[in-house]
C-alpha cells in the first residue's frame, strides 16, 4: 500500500504548490498544499502578562462560589482530618500545571495555609482510557517540586477494586467513579477549555466524566448513540447528549471547586476562573468568545 501511495503522490504536479507549518507532536512538519489551501487558527487574543497575579485575584474572586479557604472552613471535619483529591489532566492536555505561574501549586499552597496537611492530598491524573502516566511526563507536566512531595495517582478505568458506583444516569448509563476522588472530603477539578468536537467545549464537568470513570461508561461516552448526534458536536451545549451526561455524572460525584483556564494558540494563559462546577465554567465558555 505504501508503494502504491508513493506512486500516486509521483504523478502529482506540485508546482506552484506552497509551504505550511503543521505541529507535530513536539516538532513541525513543513508540507505542501495546493496554492488555494486555507490555513486555519485560533484568533489573536491577549495573553496573561503577569500569570501569578492573575491566578492570585481569580483565587480571591471566585465564580459563583465562596473562596477555597471558606469552603474549606465550611467542611463538618477540621482542615487537618480533611482529606483531598485533585483531579488533573494527564499528558494529552497543554494545561499550564508547573510552576509558579501554573495552576497546581497555588491550590496547593492554599490548602496547606487552610491547615491540611500534605499527606492527606491526593493528585488524580484523569486518564480516561489513556495509558498511565510516567515519571517523567508527571515531573513536565506539574513539576519536581510537586512529583517528589505529593502522592500523585493515575486513574485506572479497568480496575474494579478503585472504582464505586454512583447509579445510573437519566440516559440509562450505570457509572462507576474513581473511588480516591468520590470519597476524598474536598473535591477539586482542573483543565483547559476550548471547543471540543463531541462536548462542545474540554474542561469542567469533563475532568470528572470521561476522566474518572469505568470503562464501559466511556465506551458509551464515545459511542455512536452519542456521537451522532448533531448536537454532539463542536462549541454546542444545548442539547448535547456528552455534554449533558458528564454533567450529570460530575454533579453527581459533586466537585467543589474548579480551576479552569484558556489559551492562546501558543498556550500562553489568558484567562484562569475559578469556583462553581457549572458557573466558572460556562464563564470560561462565555468570556473567551467560544460561544
Amino acid at each position: 500500500m505504501l508503494s502504491d501511495m508513493k506512486k500516486a503522490v509521483k504523478k502529482v504536479d506540485t508546482k506552484g504548490w506552497k509551504k505550511v507549518s503543521v505541529e507535530f507532536g513536539r516538532n513541525v512538519l513543513e508540507i505542501s498544499v495546493p496554492p488555494d489551501c486555507v490555513e486555519l487558527s485560533m484568533k489573536e487574543v491577549p495573553f496573561l502578562t503577569d500569570p501569578k497575579a492573575a491566578l492570585e485575584k481569580a483565587f480571591l474572586n471566585p465564580i459563583g462560589s465562596p473562596p477555597l479557604e471558606e469552603i474549606i472552613r465550611k467542611k463538618s471535619k477540621p482542615p487537618e482530618k480533611l482529606s483531598v483529591a485533585i483531579a488533573v489532566s494527564d499528558i494529552t492536555r497543554p494545561v499550564p500545571y508547573k510552576g509558579e505561574n501554573g495552576i497546581l501549586l497555588p491550590i496547593l499552597k492554599r490548602l496547606e495555609s487552610s491547615g491540611i496537611p500534605k499527606q492527606n492530598i491526593k493528585i488524580i491524573v484523569a486518564t480516561g482510557m489513556h495509558r498511565s502516566s510516567t515519571y517523567e511526563e508527571k515531573v513536565e507536566m506539574y513539576g519536581n517540586e510537586v512529583v517528589e512531595q505529593f502522592t500523585i495517582l493515575d486513574h485506572d478505568c479497568e480496575n474494579n477494586d478503585l472504582l464505586e458506583s454512583i447509579g445510573k444516569t437519566k440516559r440509562g448509563t450505570n457509572v462507576y467513579v474513581n473511588r480516591d476522588f468520590y470519597f476524598s472530603d474536598l473535591k477539586i477539578a482542573t483543565g483547559l477549555v476550548e471547543s471540543h468536537f463531541m462536548t462542545g467545549i474540554s474542561g469542567g464537568r469533563k475532568s470528572i466524566c470521561p476522566g474518572l470513570v469505568d470503562v464501559k461508561t466511556i465506551q458509551k461516552f464515545h459511542g455512536p448513540r452519542y456521537l451522532e448526534d448533531p448536537n454532539a458536536t463542536n462549541l454546542i451545549l444545548e442539547g448535547n447528549p456528552c455534554h449533558e451526561e458528564a454533567l450529570e455524572v460530575a454533579k453527581t460525584v459533586g466537585v467543589d471547586f474548579i480551576v479552569n483556564t484558556n489559551l492562546d494558540r501558543d498556550l500562553r494563559l489568558t484567562q484562569i476562573f475559578t469556583g462553581d462546577l457549572v458557573e466558572a465554567h460556562m464563564k470560561a465558555y462565555d468570556d473567551q468568545g467560544l460561544c
